[in-house]
């Protein structure tokens, strides 16, 4: 936008409009800029997904066999090789009974830091 020109002397609010043009321009071309990278981002993410991607088929396969054979079935076992029977659930008295020593573990542990806390003193 022109600056209009009917004064030659350097009046503060022509020095204010002057300054405000310049801004605008500022402004406009960064709007401009920041148009062109959000006009160009999906072709920078798909440009980068591709890269990834080739990178992930370039490393070693060995890695991929590896997850792949940990991700089998898990009632055949760790190595993926069958048993004769699948693990079984375990029944509630079973899950009772492992409960009841698990607090019984934690209370000697607990008396035991006790009677060292009080041996001590």
């Amino acid at each position: 936008m022109a600056l209009p020109k009917h004064r030659k002397d350097g009046s503060p609010l022509d020095a204010k409009l002057h300054a405000l043009h310049e801004q605008q321009e500022g402004l406009r071309r960064r709007m401009e800029e920041h148009q062109r990278l959000i006009d160009a981002a999906p072709g920078i993410a798909k440009q980068q997904e591709t890269q990834r991607r080739k990178e992930l088929m370039s490393r070693d396969t060995r890695v991929f066999t590896l997850h792949t054979s940990m991700a089998g079935d898990m009632r055949t076992g760790a190595q993926g090789g069958s048993r004769s029977k699948p693990l079984r659930r375990k029944t509630r008295r079973e899950r009772d009974e492992a409960r009841i020593k698990c607090v019984f573990l934690i209370v000697l542990v607990i008396c035991l830091a006790a009677w060292l806390l009080h041996a001590m003193s």
